[in-house]
This record gives structure tokens, C-alpha cells and sequence, in this order.
């Protein structure tokens, strides 16, 4: 049985996590010319929660792709052309003026194609880096330095927004579809891209009723299809694999993780995982979120304190909290299941820890 452990939370449509999926299939080993392990995603909480096997990911896969650097040096310049055209289109879409639902739905379809594409590139120039520093802190080289310099440099030049900006146009496009159909915008963030295609060509119904269960009820993306809860746990093992759902470790009133800016805070938990979840957010609040990103920006300048549950010291959390002065311990792995909305807590972010505060104020 193959466990696969929560990675990455995402706040994106159904149509990108298809793409994603699509991307770390048959895209990828085309490219590369292996295999990469599956990774299962959860819609759970309003987000998607990433499921791969974690050893895989920071074991073998770095050195496969330490290998296929070194035999296919030529190929390497794809890998920036790749996120150039991809965030072009993206922005293109964004600032279109459509007439037709039709147009829009060939333009959704092209923003598809530079999805699947892109993830290898992604792979390269956001963890790429990481690997490198991970394999060296344990004394051994995967890369060369110079390679991952250039690496570096092309993330720098993009603002490694590639996945952002493609959630953003395909958020954008669908609220286009919704009004031009008066379709509820909520439910076409859950809607597959073939549904998409013939509900608008009216081959088949728009399935309001199975996007509202996919709003409310978790739901699995594996093996291109949808999987619904209590049958999630059962059907993963029917194909040799079981979700690690089990995130709290440890002592369940704090969580440690790395100092992004120095400080200390106190103040009232709100969760935010979704953009849908930023109005609850209020001044002073903490922000404890598996990740942040552009989207977050408005409740970053109204937190007292910054905690995630991933990303490193280069992450958009630790750089922007540096650049707001705000206390921020980021890594934490688990805060998001650790801590409820409401709780009051400590950052202690010079020694990277976040508890609950003895006294407990609640709004």
C-alpha cells in the first residue's frame, strides 16, 4: 500500500486541478521521459489539498531529474519559454474583451493547454532550487551551480506567479460564462472542462445539482474521476493507495516552524484558504493559512502576525511580511488543522513557535 501524505493546499477551480493532474501524467513523462509519482487531490475545506508520496517527491524524483539535466542541457532554455508564453496568454485573457460565450470557452481550452504544459516547468524553477539547497545541507550535489542560478534568475524575472495568474484567468473567463449564461459563479468553480463544453454547446444540461455536492460534500480527484465522500478512503485502496489525512502531530496547543521576520504577536486565528474566505478576516487578526499568495494581500496588511503551513524563506509569506514588518513563522506544516478560527494564540516569532494563549478572546 503506497501512503500519500498531504503536500501542497490550493485554492483553485476543478478545471485547474485537471490540468495539474494532466500535467504530472502523460505531459510530463513525454518531457522528461519517466514517470512521476500520482498525486491524488482533495477538495476539502474550500481548497484543494495535494496528496503525493512525499519520499518520492524529495528522494528520487531530485535525482532523476539531476540525471535528465545532465544528459539534455539543450532542453533546459523550454523550460523558461514555457512559463513566458504560458503568463502571456494568461494576461491576454484577463484583459480580452469577449463577445461570445463561445470565445471564451476556445480561450479557456488554450489556458488548459498552457497549464498541463507548464507544470514541468513549475517543477523546475520552483523546486528545483530547494532540492538543491535540501541535497547540499546533506552533503551531496545534485546540480550544478550554475544551472541553478539561471534557474533562479528566470523564476526571479516572472515572479513565480505562473499557476496564479492561470487560476486568475480561468476565474476570470468562468464569472464572463456565468453572466453571459446566468449560471451561479460559485458552482463553475467545481464544473469539469468537458461539462463546461457541452453544457454551453447545450449537449447536455448545465449539472447544477452535482456542482452543489461537489460544494458541499469533500470530493477526490484520482484517475480522472471524481470520487465523493465516505467512499474516498475505500476506493483509494481498491487501487493500492491510502491518504495520510492524519496532519496534527504533536503537542495539539502550538506548532513550530521557521522564523520568516522577526517579531511577536497576539491576537485572534483566521483561517483563510480560500479567497471566498477573506471578508471574515478583521484588523489585528492572525493569518494562518497553508500558503499564501497575491490574493492575500488585503488581510496580509491587517494581520498582526503571519503563520503557514508550508513554504520556505524565499515564499511570498516571508517576503512580504518582511517587507510589512509583520511576525511571521511559516513551515509550521499543520497550523491550519492545529488551530480553529477563533482561537487566540502567541506568535513567537523569534523562536518560530505559535500557541494558544492562556487567556482566549473571541469576537
Amino acid at each position: 500500500m503506497i501512503v500519500l501524505k498531504k503536500h501542497l493546499t490550493r485554492d483553485a477551480q476543478f478545471i485547474v486541478i485537471e490540468c495539474w493532474y494532466e500535467g504530472k501524467g502523460e505531459s510530463f513523462e513525454k518531457f522528461f521521459g519517466f514517470k512521476k509519482s500520482p498525486t491524488a487531490y482533495l477538495f476539502n475545506k474550500s481548497a484543494f489539498e495535494f496528496y503525493t508520496n512525499r519520499d518520492d517527491f524529495n528522494e528520487k524524483l531530485p535525482r532523476q531529474l539531476a540525471i535528465w539535466i545532465r544528459d539534455n542541457p539543450k532542453k533546459i532554455p523550454e523550460i523558461n519559454e514555457i512559463v513566458v508564453n504560458g503568463l502571456d496568454f494568461f494576461r491576454k485573457s484577463i484583459e480580452s474583451h469577449y463577445e461570445s460565450a463561445e470565445g471564451i470557452l476556445k480561450d479557456i481550452k488554450r489556458i488548459t493547454e498552457h497549464l498541463k504544459d507548464g507544470y514541468k516547468s513549475v517543477l523546475i524553477e520552483h523546486h528545483l532550487p530547494i532540492f538543491h539547497g535540501n541535497f547540499l545541507e546533506k552533503g551531496e550535489r545534485l546540480y550544478e551551480e550554475n544551472v541553478v542560478k539561471q534557474i533562479v534568475s528566470w523564476r526571479k524575472n516572472t515572479g513565480n506567479i505562473f499557476f496564479n495568474t492561470g487560476i486568475s484567468s480561468v476565474g476570470h473567463l468562468l464569472k464572463r460564462i456565468s453572466e453571459m449564461k446566468g449560471w451561479e459563479e460559485g458552482l463553475l468553480e467545481h464544473i469539469r472542462l468537458n461539462e463546461l463544453q457541452k453544457a454551453m454547446r447545450n449537449e447536455n444540461p448545465f449539472p447544477k445539482e452535482e456542482l452543489k455536492k461537489r460544494k458541499s460534500v469533500p470530493y477526490l480527484y484520482f484517475n480522472f474521476e471524481v470520487i465523493y465522500e465516505p467512499d474516498i478512503d475505500a476506493r483509494m485502496e481498491e487501487s493500492g493507495f491510502r491518504l495520510d489525512r492524519n496532519m496534527i502531530a504533536g503537542n495539539s496547543n502550538e506548532v513550530k516552524g521557521m522564523v520568516a521576520n522577526l517579531g511577536k504577536a497576539r491576537g485572534t486565528v483566521r483561517i483563510i484558504r480560500s479567497r471566498d474566505e477573506l471578508g471574515k478576516f478583521k484588523e489585528g487578526d492572525v493569518l494562518v493559512a497553508p500558503m499564501t499568495f497575491v490574493w492575500h494581500e488585503p488581510v496580509l496588511k491587517k494581520a498582526v502576525a503571519i503563520v503557514t503551513d508550508e513554504g520556505g524563506i524565499t515564499c511570498h509569506a516571508a517576503i512580504l511580511s518582511r517587507e510589512f514588518n509583520k511576525p511571521c513563522v511559516i513551515g509550521t506544516k499543520n497550523a491550519t488543522s492545529v488551530f480553529m478560527d477563533g482561537d487566540f494564540v502567541e506568535v513567537d516569532a523569534e523562536k518560530g513557535i505559535v500557541r494558544k494563549a492562556a487567556q482566549h478572546h473571541r469576537r
